[in-house]
């Protein structure tokens, strides 16, 4: 499914796969792990590190998948909410996707939003309590988060 997901990213202009520099192998991770919120279902485990949530065997199987290709296509699973996915990371940049997931990883944590945002501002000391709060709002507009 990786595979197909990839070319789903790529046909809505979310990232290019041929150059797998660090800004795309970043957007896979950050854009994998929001897509759980959004009906898909991936085998991966994350742990956290610097740049939020982060999966080693997904990093394995889309560097597998960068040096052998296999045939894709853009058919995803019925569950997957492709549009609302889209309109939710469209545009975001590196450092709004690094707050989005570790809001998300972290939420359970937590059942006051007050509480979180200072959390996640304790993780992400360059991002200031405005921004995650600008960023969890977002995800609380698209139904991401409660």
């Amino acid at each position: 499914m990786l595979s197909s997901f990839i070319k789903f990213l790529e046909e809505k202009n979310l990232l290019d796969f041929s150059k797998l520099n660090f800004n795309t192998r970043l957007k896979i991770q950050k854009y994998v792990y929001i897509s759980k919120s959004f009906g898909l279902e991936w085998k991966y485990d994350y742990n956290m590190y610097i740049h939020g949530p982060y999966s080693r065997d997904l990093a394995e199987d889309y560097f597998k998948l960068h040096e052998n290709p296999e045939p894709a296509t853009t058919k995803m699973p019925d569950s997957f909410m492709g549009k609302e996915f889209t309109n939710l990371v469209y545009g975001k940049h590196g450092r709004w996707l690094n707050v989005a997931t570790t809001l998300i990883d972290q939420k359970a944590l937590f059942d006051d939003n007050k509480k979180l945002i200072s959390h996640v501002e304790a993780i992400k000391h360059r991002c200031s309590v405005r921004f995650i709060g600008s960023v969890l709002n977002d995800l609380m507009e698209h139904q991401v988060l409660a």
